[in-house]
């Protein structure tokens, strides 16, 4: 090889090894030895989806309006605490920027979420453990004894996902998404006169829901023994067609809302059940039936779903009950617009 060649040989041998030298360094300041700075900080976001819903589809920028999520590492330590309610909950694609959190970490993740306000309806507690992370619905002690809740409740949605973490990827965008259980459940009962004689009024009839649901846990599970009897927010008349003629009848509206609602074991007592009661003007009882086994009567028509997940997604539940001079007849009801046969047991 003579020795122009060998010029240009390690000219080029220098022009490569300076190349790959510049790109080496490149990586090692950019994303390498610095991966804390610049651009490669990697953004970590959460975001949150309720599609957990009778139309499977994503409800969370309608209907949530105040977001606070925690997160507690490996350890069971607090190491995040935050709340969002921007109006940017409201806009598409939200998420909740968490750049305090570590990658290549597990955590879990715990958010409580409201909708519209309509109240202080929980009182939340908080504290350095999961377990304090409670979520207790606001109530007033009744002349009876028993705790009373008469208002309507702000919506309230649940989520906690253990093992979440965020990937070792230095100058990436990384999003976690929690998905949310509506607890807030809107119950409408309607009374109907079957003869439609003397007409129904808001004064001749008393309604009231009793449940062991008081206090939610981290966990989004009851805590056990916090009964409480809900009474409607509101009651009202309404005029409702009967026939295909639409003849109207005179119907006794009364709206509540209530918090979570179990699946219930068929082999539970009955006074721990969630019990619907309606008492006339003179307080005797018209009808007292168990709501939770009384929602399930139209279950079937979703049978893709467990118990529990049908009424985690079903946030609404209408029923119409048909009387007759001060009797109910049980011979059917309406439920979400279905009309079943309910079960001719008093045990129940």
């Amino acid at each position: 090889m003579n020795l122009q060649n060998q010029t240009i040989m390690k000219r080029t041998t220098n022009v490569i090894v300076t190349a790959m030298l510049a790109a080496a360094a490149t990586v090692l300041t950019s994303c390498g030895v610095y991966d804390d700075i610049g651009d490669c900080k990697t953004a970590m976001r959460v975001a949150f989806r309720y599609d957990r819903n009778m139309a499977w589809a994503d409800a969370f920028s309608n209907q949530v309006k105040s977001v606070h999520l925690r997160a507690f590492d490996e350890n069971g330590k607090l190491v995040l605490d935050k709340t969002d309610s921007s109006p940017a909950l409201s806009a598409d694609g939200y998420s909740m920027p968490v750049d305090e959190l570590q990658t290549c970490t597990e955590y879990t993740f715990v958010a409580w979420a409201e909708g519209v306000d309509r109240g202080e309806s929980y009182t939340f507690g908080s504290g350095e453990s999961e377990t304090a992370l409670t979520a207790k619905v606001n109530r007033k002690a009744a002349g009876d004894g028993t705790q009373a809740v008469k208002n309507d409740l702000t919506p309230l949605f649940h989520a906690r996902e253990e093992g979440q973490a965020f990937q070792c990827n230095p100058g990436s965008t990384q999003t976690i998404t929690l998905p949310l259980t509506k607890d807030t459940k809107n119950v409408t009962v309607v009374l109907q006169q079957d003869d439609d004689a003397e007409g129904l009024n808001p004064g001749d009839f008393t309604f009231s829901i009793t449940a062991d649901n008081g206090t939610l846990a981290h966990d989004n599970q009851p805590v056990s023994g916090d009964r409480l009897t809900y009474t409607p927010w509101k009651v009202s008349t309404s005029k409702v067609g009967v026939d295909e003629q639409d003849t109207k009848v005179n119907a006794l509206v009364a709206n509540f809302t209530l918090n979570r609602l179990m699946a219930e074991p068929s082999n539970l007592d009955s006074k721990q059940k969630v019990r619907l009661t309606v008492s006339d003007k003179e307080g005797k009882t018209v009808l007292s039936v168990p709501l939770v086994d009384y929602c399930m009567l139209v279950k079937d028509n979703y049978r893709e779903m467990s118990d529990q997940e049908y009424l985690d997604r079903q946030d609404t539940y209408n029923m119409t009950f048909f009387i007759s001079g001060g009797k109910w007849l049980a011979a059917s009801i309406l439920i979400n617009g279905w009309r079943v046969v309910p079960p001719q047991n008093e045990g129940l």
